[in-house]
């Protein structure tokens, strides 16, 4: 039993970890909706389709 309660303690930091960086992510819209998370994926898709990595 205590190894049990020892791994839903492991579970429940990790899943406080993920919330902290989906917090992170998240934020740009009033809602802090998926639809916001997609906005701020496809902003980092243009801009790294802006870089010219050969130059680097």
């Amino acid at each position: 039993m205590d190894q049990v309660a020892d791994l839903l303690s492991e579970i429940l930091a990790e899943l406080r970890e993920m919330n902290g960086k989906m917090d992170d992510i998240m934020g740009s819209g009033l809602y802090n909706s998926i639809t916001d998370v997609c906005n701020k994926l496809d902003d980092v898709e243009s801009k790294l389709s802006s870089i010219d990595f050969n130059t680097m």
